[in-house]
Order: structure tokens, then C-alpha cells, then sequence
């Protein structure tokens, strides 16, 4: 596993190589179109987020992100947050249908977060980040390749002032594709 700040903020992260090869095989060669699936609210019917129960593989990855957790710790300095996985929601995993897009925006007051890219149909379909609410003003964009994504820490600093992290998908999932990406949410301790 390899963490790399994007910049000096340290508050956003590329993460490559988060779960064994093994555990990515079975990620990418589910049958992602088959499984049951509740629709992500606001999301223009276009994003499904899988029932984790029809994941085979689904305790194997809680308990890779339980022993990746001392390290994304330490490479992060997020000591104040934890993967949070009581009730075994603490990753969904999302299918983005055609023409699927995110909208730039931020994560309000959410503490942190794991975004994780498993199958798309071209590597420019990842999120890019923004300094402003600007989408000419870049600060990092991720690519989609299996086994890569990002770490976002969202926190607030000693003085209350916590930082607006900019970000949106706006290139669309492409016609007769879909995009398959998990997401962790992270809780304060």
C-alpha cells in the first residue's frame, strides 16, 4: 500500500494498491450488474449502491481495511478518525450508470472519507479536486485505475477553520459502460 500526499494541506491522499491482488480479482470480476441494489437518493436514478449482503467477498474487505487501518493512521497523522464498521455499512460500493456526472462540491461536515476506483471504462472518469469553486482552478485529479483512489480528511483545525475540499466527477460514464467504485466513511473517534 502506498499513501502519498497531494499537496501541503495533507488533507487529501492518492492511495494505491489498498487490498491484496486477491481480494481485487474478486472486486472486478463480480457481476456487478446482477446484485441487488438500492438507488443512491438525488442522484438522477443513475448511481446504485450495491447490498453489501450480495458481496461473497464483503467481511474480507472490512477486515483488510481493519489491518491497512494502523498504517493509513500513520501515513495520514488521522489518528482522531476511525473505519467505523459496526453494522457492516461502513463501505458502500456504488455502480454509476451512463452519463452518470457528480457535480462540484464539498462534504459539509463529514469527518473523512475512503473512495476507492475498481472498473471503468476509461481512466479520466475519476474525481478531481479544486482549490476554489472553480473547475479552471485544479488542485489534483485522481485517474480510474483498480486498486487507487484517494483519502480525504475533512477536519476542522485548532482556531474552528476547516477548509473547503472542492471536488466533482464532471466527465460522464460513457455510453455502454458503467463505473464501479466503493466508499468508506470515516468517523470520528
Amino acid at each position: 500500500m502506498q499513501i502519498t500526499p497531494v499537496d501541503q494541506d495533507n488533507n487529501l491522499f492518492e492511495i494505491v494498491n489498498l487490498v491484496p491482488q486477491s481480494l481485487v480479482e474478486k472486486i472486478t470480476q463480480t457481476p456487478w450488474l446482477s446484485l441487488l441494489y438500492h438507488m443512491e437518493p438525488s442522484n438522477r436514478d443513475l448511481r446504485r449502491r450495491v447490498n453489501n449482503n450480495q458481496l461473497s467477498w464483503i467481511n474480507e474487505w472490512h477486515e483488510c481495511i481493519d489491518q491497512a487501518w494502523p498504517n493509513i493512521v500513520k501515513a495520514t497523522g488521522c489518528n482522531h478518525l476511525e473505519y467505523f464498521n459496526l453494522d457492516g455499512s461502513a463501505t458502500g460500493f456504488w455502480i454509476d450508470m451512463p452519463t452518470y456526472t457528480c457535480p462540484m462540491h464539498t462534504d459539509g461536515e463529514l469527518p473523512g472519507a475512503i473512495q476507492m476506483y475498481w472498473i471503468g471504462a476509461s481512466q479520466d472518469i475519476g474525481t478531481t479536486w479544486y482549490h476554489y469553486k472553480d473547475q479552471n482552478m485544479v488542485r489534483h485529479s485522481f485517474e480510474f485505475k483498480p486498486n487507487t483512489g484517494y483519502i480525504m480528511i475533512n477536519q476542522q483545525n485548532p482556531s474552528g477553520y476547516r477548509k473547503l475540499q472542492w471536488h466533482g466527477m464532471l466527465t460522464p460514464v460513457p455510453n455502454d459502460s458503467f463505473r464501479v467504485s466503493s466508499y468508506s466513511w470515516l468517523a470520528n473517534k
